[in-house]
């Protein structure tokens, strides 16, 4: 996993970096010398296929969650579900493919939802 969670710190320097970096003066060369400034990095997307879930809600995110807050901790970290312990200062995001009727018998579900994790509402 190692290689991976390094993997998504390079993209963030790529797009945030000064161009006295490595990743920063790469996006120089390709044409734009400005970063940018980057406010949310969402880790994970589909986890639930292959199984995947519960690796993710056991350490995969928090391994993410981790070393991007502890490089750049200006940025906000989501997960891709709320299905979990949202680990520090993590947040949410509750993307659910679902029915109608579903949708509706959570209607209030947020009413007494914690705020202390920010949760994205995607559809």
């Amino acid at each position: 996993l190692d290689f991976y969670v390094q993997d998504a710190l390079n993209e963030i320097e790529f797009l945030t970096g000064s161009v006295d970096t490595e990743y920063g003066a790469l996006r120089a060369k390709v044409g734009h010398p400005e970063p940018w400034k980057i406010r949310y990095v969402e880790v994970g997307n589909e986890d639930m296929l292959s199984n995947g879930l519960e690796s993710y809600k056991a350490y995969r995110f928090k391994a993410f969650y981790d070393a991007i807050t502890a490089k750049y901790p200006d940025i906000q970290v989501l997960a891709s579900t709320i299905d979990m312990t949202i680990p520090g200062t993590a947040g949410g995001d509750y993307h659910l493919y679902d029915t109608p009727d579903n949708f509706v018998s959570k209607f209030d579900m947020f009413d007494n939802f914690t705020r202390e994790h920010p949760i994205l509402l995607g559809k």
